[in-house]
């Protein structure tokens, strides 16, 4: 049986993001080590043996994350949904800025799944200038490998202007820190070719207007591109959240009224999908 990767790389990821723990506290439940962990989300997969993929992939750790999340089209996904199209349509560029748990990335994956001309980048924090480099030409479809790091722009420049009427997204670009400026050169050659949709928590606002403020190279240019301002988006509502649980599965009235009083207490999504992913666990054993 064809063993799917990508799919289990994805649920790792999705349990992280939802349950908070760390990845050695997830190696440590998986019984694998950390650097096999690090390697599966790095896609350094050569080393790895056919057999450590099943015994992750049918572990209880991840097996509940593999079930597609059926996401429901809340008002801050159609907000991000009208903005990235519209940077698309028209080569604009806009800003993003809201709390973790508000459903961004979600959104942001969404969207870039389901329209063309939509390159879609999940930053990371421990990327240096040549791994960040490296991630999105791998995003644009290209091997980095072929390029030094001096040359990796102008591969980026040369992909983006061919394709035209497309749209980058940098989602938690705050994670990028100065590498951010990367923004600008690739603005100031594509203007009106391609648009951008950076995306982040509070702190990427933050982080670009102090460094405006500061005269850090290139941040000023890079707030003004902006418009200086950043978009904001709302909680769901209690109607999205009960959709939500409706969606995925989540039967019994008592269970969602639950779910949503949680939602209320937090704003945060990824406690509903977590809520959810319980539901599911605990319905499985009584029936057991």
């Amino acid at each position: 049986m064809q063993i799917n990767k990508s799919k289990i790389v994805q649920a790792i990821e999705r349990r992280i993001e939802i349950t908070k723990e760390s990845a050695n506290e997830l190696a440590t439940a998986l019984d694998v080590s950390p650097a096999t962990l690090s390697q599966m989300r790095k896609h350094n997969w050569a080393s790895i043996s056919d057999k450590m993929w099943r015994k992750v992939g049918s572990s209880d750790e991840i097996k509940p994350y593999l079930t597609a999340w059926v996401v429901i089209e809340t008002e801050g996904l159609e907000l991000i949904q009208n903005t990235v199209l519209g940077c698309r349509n028209h080569g604009d560029v806009f800003g993003l800025a809201a709390e973790a748990g508000k459903g961004k990335s979600q959104a942001c994956e969404y969207v870039a799944s389901r329209n063309e001309g939509v390159i879609y980048l999940r930053c990371q924090e421990s990327w240096n200038q040549r791994v960040f480099y490296q991630e999105f030409l791998r995003a644009l479809g290209q091997d980095p490998d072929r390029f030094t790091t001096a040359q990796m722009v102008g591969q980026m420049i040369r992909t983006l202007a061919a394709r035209g009427n497309c749209v980058v997204i940098w989602d938690e670009a705050d994670k990028l820190r100065n590498k951010i400026v990367l923004f600008i050169e690739l603005y100031n050659e594509l203007k009106g070719q391609v648009g951008f949709f950076l995306c982040g928590t509070p702190k990427l606002e933050k982080n670009i207007e102090i460094g405006a403020k500061k005269d850090k190279l290139g941040f000023n240019e890079i707030y003004s591109r902006l418009g200086r301002r950043f978009l904001e988006m709302s909680a769901a509502s209690k109607a999205e959240v009960r959709a939500i649980c409706k969606a995925n599965g989540v039967a019994d009235q008592v269970s969602i009224e639950n779910i949503v009083d949680e939602h209320i207490k937090t704003s945060d999504l990824r406690v509903v999908e977590r809520l959810v992913t319980a539901y599911h666990r605990s319905t499985k054993s009584i029936a057991a």
